[in-house]
C-alpha cells in the first residue's frame, strides 16, 4: 500500500537527527554542505523546534557548542530545513484495524494553534458551528499530492463545509508546495506535535469534525470513487455525508 510506505519514509526521514561533527573541526556553512550533500545552488533555512527563524551565525555557534538538530531530508525544490533540538516524533503507532487515530469518534479534538502559510492562526475556536474537514498530509506523499485536484474541487463544490489542511513538515517546504500545487485550502506546517497528539499513523488521512469539535470520523488513505483509481469529488463528498447523517 504507497500511501503506507510513503508514511513511514516520510517519519524515518522527519527525525534524522545529528549531534554535530567531529569534536577537532569547527562547523560552518561548507561542513554543513558536506555532511548533507548538497552545493551551493541549494539555499539553507535554520529554525528553532517551535519554528521561529534563526539565523546561520546562531545555528553554527549553537551546534558548534555541542547542541543537537535535525534536518528534514531530502532537500525539497532546492531547499533544505535544518531545525535546533530533536524533531517531534509521530507516526507508526500501531493502531486498531480500521482506525486512522488513536482518538476515538465523538472525542473532543486536542487542543492546538497552528498558523497557515499565509499568516492566518488556526486553532480548535475554528471548529464552532462548522463542520470541518481536515486533510493530513505531508510534501513527501505521492497520494496526498494526487489527491489535490479532487480536494480543491470539493473546497468549490461545498463551501458549507469548513476545510482546513496540515502538514507536520517545516512551512518552507510547505509553502512552496501549496504555490507550486495550486492546493486551494487553508494550509497550516510545524504541525507535527498536533499529529502526534491525534496518534495519526500517517498520510494522506482525513478527518472530520462536527460543529462541537468533537470527531466525526478519520480515513487513512485516498478515498477512491467505487471502481476507479481515483479520488474524486463526488467520493469525498459521499464519505463525508456519509458519516454527517450518522450522527443524527
Amino acid at each position: 500500500m504507497t500511501f503506507r510506505l510513503t508514511a513511514f519514509l516520510l517519519v524515518a526521514a522527519f527525525c534524522v537527527a545529528h549531534t554535530g561533527l567531529a569534536s577537532t573541526a569547527s562547523v560552518d556553512d561548507a561542513a554543513l554542505r558536506k555532511k548533507w550533500e548538497v552545493d551551493e545552488s541549494t539555499r539553507l533555512y535554520f529554525r528553532r523546534a517551535d519554528g521561529s527563524s534563526l539565523s546561520e551565525p546562531d545555528f553554527l555557534r549553537a551546534v558548534n557548542q555541542g547542541q543537537g538538530y535535525s534536518v528534514d531530508q531530502p532537500a525539497y525544490n532546492g531547499k533544505l530545513v535544518f531545525v535546533m533540538g530533536q524533531p517531534v516524533a509521530w507516526g507508526l503507532v500501531p493502531l486498531p484495524d480500521g482506525h486512522a487515530s488513536k482518538l476515538e469518534k465523538g472525542a473532543l479534538v486536542p487542543p492546538f494553534e497552528l498558523t497557515t502559510v499565509d499568516g492566518r492562526p488556526v486553532s480548535n475556536a475554528m471548529f464552532k458551528g462548522k463542520v470541518t474537514l481536515i486533510d493530513f498530509f505531508s510534501y513527501g506523499c505521492g497520494p496526498c499530492l494526487d489527491e489535490i485536484p479532487a480536494l480543491n474541487a470539493y473546497k468549490a463544490a461545498h463551501p458549507d463545509v469548513q476545510t482546513l489542511a496540515v502538514a507536520p513538515d517545516n512551512d518552507i517546504y510547505i509553502r512552496d508546495l501549496v504555490k507550486h500545487e495550486r492546493f486551494a485550502w487553508p494550509t497550516a506546517a510545524n504541525a507535527a506535535p498536533f499529529f502526534r497528539d491525534l496518534g495519526l499513523w500517517g498520510t494522506p488521512t482525513l478527518a472530520l469534525i462536527d460543529e462541537q469539535g468533537r470527531l466525526l470520523a478519520t480515513r487513512l488513505g485516498p478515498i477512491k470513487a467505487p471502481g476507479s483509481q481515483s479520488v474524486t469529488e463526488g467520493s469525498i463528498d459521499q464519505w463525508v455525508q456519509s458519516h454527517i447523517a450518522a450522527q443524527h
